[in-house]
This record gives structure tokens, C-alpha cells and sequence, in this order.
């Protein structure tokens, strides 16, 4: 049991597994890296795929996500999984 905590992004996604209990600790921790080339439609379910084997293997009890920053106003949004509903 744990907490599995994501910073999102469409390129570059880091998480981390922190345990619950009187010594919590990282149980791993980690940046998924994809090309800047591949479809959007393709990173997506690359990262939808490695979170469902994290929760797999470590089956945390709450999972937070950070807000995603955007420094470029809001058309950076535009081809964001956010802007598309994902």
C-alpha cells in the first residue's frame, strides 16, 4: 500500500511510489521518456499503459497529480491530453 504520485506531460511523465506507515519510503520513482515524433495518440496509451503495470505492481491506495503548467498561455493546451478530454 502506497501513494503514487505523477507529474504529468505529454514527452517527459515522472511518478514516483512513496509506502505508507511509520517509515515511508520511495518504492520506485522514475521519467517515462517518448519521442517528440510519435503521434500524441501513441504516447498516450504508452503512458496510460506503464500507470495501469505501476497500480499493478504496487497497488497504491491514492494517486495524485500534479497540475500541469503550461508557459506558453493557453494555446500550449491545444494538443494536451487535457484539451482533448483525455
Amino acid at each position: 500500500m502506497g501513494i503514487l504520485g505523477i507529474d504529468p506531460g505529454t514527452l517527459k511523465m515522472g511518478y514516483g511510489v512513496i509506502s505508507e506507515g511509520p517509515n515511508p519510503h520511495a518504492d520506485d520513482y522514475g521519467v517515462i521518456s517518448l519521442p517528440r515524433k510519435m503521434p500524441l495518440e501513441q504516447r498516450l496509451y504508452q503512458l496510460h499503459t506503464h500507470i495501469l503495470n505501476l497500480i499493478a505492481i504496487f497497488h497504491p491506495t491514492a494517486v495524485a497529480v500534479e497540475q500541469p503548467f503550461v508557459g506558453k498561455g493557453e494555446r500550449a493546451f491545444t494538443g494536451s491530453a487535457l484539451a482533448i478530454g483525455q
